[in-house]
């Protein structure tokens, strides 16, 4: 799988300014000897926020050992873990703003946030521009200080 994916990227090698370094993040990234989904999802968010040095620090809900009030519905959930980790606020992508009960978050004095995707938009010599592609993408086409200025100007808590 890994092989497929490195090959799929080499359609950017003759016009990305950032191939070389972009490609040997995502190959650090897919390590083959890890078998867990998850455990790859950290590995990779690791290796993208260290390139961009963005500070990272995952917590494995498994190792926590905390105790959860009653999960009634699927927006319970994450109203449980944020107040069991002392969380002020819970942010979402839009996509699951259905499943949130604004009350239940406002009660627990929560603020519940829906955040859609952030506008970035790019130069791409040789290719049309799609919005909100990937990270790879976006690494491929622009320097790791290009992407945290970019970031930085539209978020207070970097």
């Amino acid at each position: 799988m890994a092989e497929q994916i490195i090959g799929q990227l080499q359609n950017y090698k003759k016009t990305a300014p950032f191939f070389n370094e972009v490609v040997s993040l995502v190959e650090d990234c897919l390590d083959p000897r890890e078998n867990s989904l998850s455990m790859l999802n950290v590995k990779c968010l690791e290796s993208v926020c260290a390139y961009l040095e963005i500070p990272f620090q995952p917590m494995f809900f498994s190792e926590l050992r905390l105790t959860l009030g009653p999960v009634e519905g699927p927006g319970d959930w994450a109203l449980q873990l944020s107040e069991a980790l002392g969380a002020s606020e819970y942010i979402n992508p839009p996509g699951g703003v259905q499943i949130y009960d604004r009350s239940k978050f406002e009660s627990a004095g929560i603020k519940l946030t829906i955040q859609p995707p952030v506008d970035f938009v790019y130069e791409c010599k040789g290719y049309q521009f799609e919005p909100n592609l990937s990270i790879i993408d976006v690494l491929m086409w622009n320097s790791p200080d290009t992407v945290r200025t970019y970031f930085r100007s539209r978020s207070s808590e970097w």
